[in-house]
């Protein structure tokens, strides 16, 4: 901002702020100039150009790919001639557009300007460049200041000469300034270049997108200006420097390929190596994705895309055909066999499995290009360490920024309210004491007459300000300053955009298929700059152990084995609620024949033996005597209990048969609800069991299915070929009965389900309806709890709800 304040002031010295129309012209007619001139002609390199840019050396024709989602991107392109001194003009010419009107999103533009030595080739987005705009802008560090009253369109540029004045010359009026000119008119003032250019080499560029350009270095203007300058192509020699394209010394471009775990470090490599490394163009999504959000694309639309994106496929959501489906990278792998440079193609996923290494070997043959893979895994150097953790701290310091920012103006806009608050309070006053005053003004007969400090208030109290109260306090306070905690200045690694390098959803169906590079594989070098070779293999090994444990198998499919076993346990839970059902009409029948309380007695008698009988002692679950089944007193909760018992246990061994990768035949108790979902087509939920998480629903059940407390893993009690369901039946009974004799011991905190149910006392307190509400099952949605009194002592039972 500071940087734009200042070209705006200076601008306006050079030519003033007024229309073109009446701008003095400050430049003068370049004079004589006996130095050598310069015997090189200015060309785009590669390796200064987007990888859609088409050059053409004849003529200096540029054109862009238009495959797919590349029509939508914008291109940029650097001279390899930058300017040190003096005052120099380029010319630039829209042949032609070429945007869609069914495609909104390859609506066209143009930038011409200058920028520095490896900056980005799209103008205007960074420090390192500034530009004019075809819709009239100044365009700098990604703002734009309007320059030329009423904009000027993309319609006009079209056919037009442009010519852009760059002002190096310290001797004259308008140095350190840039200019543009339309068909020889100049349009706006000129603009002051920005401090953080000043002093560099400044290499004319051009960024244009939907169009094709013709860039004219000279040595001859199309179109005159109202002075003399001297173009690119006739600049002296002391005044300019030329950067010569790269040779390799093998003769052929390389290709290197990034080999890193997710999440550990690789895209923060890839960025350093860039640095180090500029002629290298970074082919990956992510690199598109910001390439297209620098194009003016609008970003993903819909939550679902946003939750599925990840550096990987950073491109998932954007509105545009042929963006996120990786034919970009594919149209931009064939056009490098054309135009050659060196490359990085950067995939976390892909370059870890052998198959997609193969295929992208097979983009990039080997007769022309050396392909080289570069392994980033284990322990990184101290200075990547370093380098990290100072990227926590300023994305720290950032959001500390933000907010301190958002508190301010927060603080700002609440001081103004309160001072159009006084304000108004202040006139509303003023009115009401003019309207007393005015009466007696009309007796006075000077009814037209309105004095001065009823109608217009003094000067001194129009500028007078009200007091705000103290409120938003506007004393300038600097954020506060960001640290590093204990686990940060430890940290070897960060999220990198916050976003995982690979979706969970991918990642859990890929990790198998993981593993480094190999020298059969075709590469002509790998690279171990972290951790050596065997170290990073084994990393490799804990890396997927470690996350196969955490994360389930996405597309699980049960076995035959898997439905018969569920299909046994079903008959037998409608046989045995069919046996519950005419035991408990018969026990009503009987109940209903007795009438005296030495009958009624007898029934309950045979309710305490249940109460002394081993469970697993019982030889015949429908019959413990008496045509009485063990399962007499399930109620609807009982069953679903029972029913989980089952459920989780077939859940367990069904994984050890189903699922193909050996690393992942077991769950954790995390990835419970995940594989119930996935095996029974139903949501667990614990408090649909009268339990508030699935750790306490688990405790419950733990005869039946435990937690290794040393793996984490969880395990089924019952072999997976048992001879019978009834030890279902029989373990849900023995633990029913377990909670009522802790109940009846007066234990606290029994684990058992707790619903919101509200428990009323029974009409009467006699034997007789004990005996008959414990034998009744609970109605749907209903509790029964309370004890029943028998030769003096209580036994928990069941009352009604």
């Amino acid at each position: 901002a500071a940087a734009m304040a200042e070209a705006s002031a200076s601008g306006a010295d050079a030519g003033g702020g007024a229309p073109a129309d009446v701008i003095k012209e400050l430049e003068v007619d370049a004079p004589e100039d006996p130095r050598a001139r310069l015997d090189a002609v200015p060309r785009f390199l590669a390796e200064d150009t987007t990888p859609n840019v088409v050059p053409s050396d004849a003529g200096g024709l540029l054109m862009s790919l238009r495959e797919g989602g590349l029509r939508c991107l914008a291109a940029g392109a650097r001279t390899n001639v930058g300017l040190r001194a003096g005052r120099y003009m380029f010319e630039v010419q829209v042949v032609e557009e070429t945007c869609e009107p069914s495609l909104p999103s390859s609506k066209g533009f143009a930038r011409i300007g200058v920028s520095t030595e490896g900056s980005s080739p799209i103008l205007g987005e960074s420090e390192d460049s500034v530009c004019f705009t075809s819709d009239g802008h100044l365009m700098h560090c990604g703002e734009r200041t309007r320059i030329i009253p009423g904009g000027v369109a993309m319609a006009r540029w079209s056919g037009a000469t442009l010519a852009v004045v760059i002002n190096l010359d310290q001797g004259l009026q308008n140095a350190n300034t840039m200019s543009l000119f339309v068909n020889g008119e100049r349009c706006g003032s000129a603009q002051a270049l920005p401090a953080s250019l000043r002093g560099k080499a400044l290499y004319p560029s051009v960024t244009y997108k939907a169009s094709t350009l013709h860039v004219h270095f000279g040595p001859t203007p199309h179109v005159s200006l109202p002075f003399a300058c001297r173009m690119l192509r006739d600049a002296a020699k002391d005044d300019v420097v030329v950067r010569q394209p790269f040779v390799p010394e093998s003769g052929k471009h390389e290709v290197v390929f990034p080999v890193c775990l997710p999440d550990e470090g690789g895209f923060d490599w890839l960025d350093r190596f860039l640095e180090e490394h500029p002629r290298f163009a970074e082919l990956s999504e992510r690199k598109v994705a910001d390439w297209a959000t620098s194009s003016g694309l609008p970003g993903p639309l819909s939550k679902a895309a946003l939750t599925e994106r990840s550096n990987d496929r950073a491109c998932a959501g954007f509105a545009v055909p042929g963006l996120s489906d990786g034919s970009v990278q594919g149209a931009l792998a064939r056009f490098a066999m054309i135009n050659p440079r060196d490359l990085v193609v950067m995939e976390v996923q892909g370059n870890l499995e052998a198959e997609t290494r193969a295929e992208a070997l097979r983009q990039y043959p080997a007769s022309s290009w050396r392909r080289v893979a570069v392994v980033a895994v284990g322990e990184p150097d101290e200075a990547f360490k370093e380098r990290v953790r100072a990227a926590i701290l300023r994305d720290k310091q950032a959001a500390l920024n933000a907010e301190h920012a958002r508190k301010k103006e927060g603080a700002e806009k609440l001081r103004q309210a309160e001072l159009a608050r006084k304000r108004a309070d202040a006139e509303r006053k003023r009115k009401l004491e003019a309207a007393k005053d005015q009466p007696a003004k009309k007796a006075k007969g000077a009814v037209n007459a309105t004095p001065k400090t009823a109608s217009a208030p003094d000067n001194h109290e129009v500028a007078q300000e009200p007091d705000d109260g103290g409120v938003g306090d506007t004393t300038e306070e600097p954020p506060p300053k960001a640290e590093l905690d204990a686990a940060e200045r430890r940290a070897w690694f960060r999220s990198v955009g916050g976003r995982p390098d690979v979706a969970h959803s991918r990642l859990t169906t890929a990790i198998a298929k993981f593993s480094l590079p190999t020298e059969d594989e075709g590469f002509d070098e790998i690279r171990f700059v972290w951790s050596a070779q065997e170290e990073a293999k084994q990393r490799l090994r804990d890396w997927i152990l470690e996350r196969k444990r955490k994360m389930p198998v996405e597309h699980i499919k049960p076995s035959d084995w898997f439905w018969q076993k569920l299909d046994v346990f079903r008959k037998d839970v409608a046989r045995w609620q069919a046996t519950q059902k005419v035991a408990q009409a018969a026990a009503a029948k009987a109940h209903a024949a007795e009438k005296d309380d030495s009958d009624s007695s007898q029934l309950l008698q045979n309710a305490v033996r249940q109460h002394k009988l081993d469970v697993f002692g019982v030889d015949n679950i429908c019959d413990i005597g008496d045509q009485v089944p063990l399962f007499l007193h399930f109620d609807l909760r009982d069953w679903a209990i029972l029913s989980l018992r089952f459920e989780l246990h077939l859940m367990i061994h069904s994984l050890r048969r189903d699922c193909p990768d050996p690393d992942r035949k077991h769950m954790t108790i995390h990835q419970v609800s995940f594989y119930y979902n996935k095996y029974y087509k139903k949501v667990l939920n614990a408090r649909g069991y009268g339990f508030d998480s699935i750790d306490a629903l688990l405790r419950f059940i733990e005869d039946t299915v435990f937690m290794d407390a040393e793996t984490g893993i969880l395990e089924s009690q019952v072999d997976a070929d048992h001879a019978s369901n009834d030890i279902f039946v029989k373990l849900t009974e023995e633990t029913r009965l377990h909670v009522q004799r802790q109940e009846a011991a007066g234990v606290a905190n029994v684990l058992k389900p707790v619903f919101n149910t509200v428990v009323t006392k029974p009409a009467a307190a006699n034997v007789a309806p004990a005996v008959e509400t414990f034998l009744k099952p609970t109605p749907p949605g209903g509790i029964r709890l309370g004890v029943t009194p028998v030769s003096g002592f209580l036994i928990p039972g069941k009352l009604s709800a």
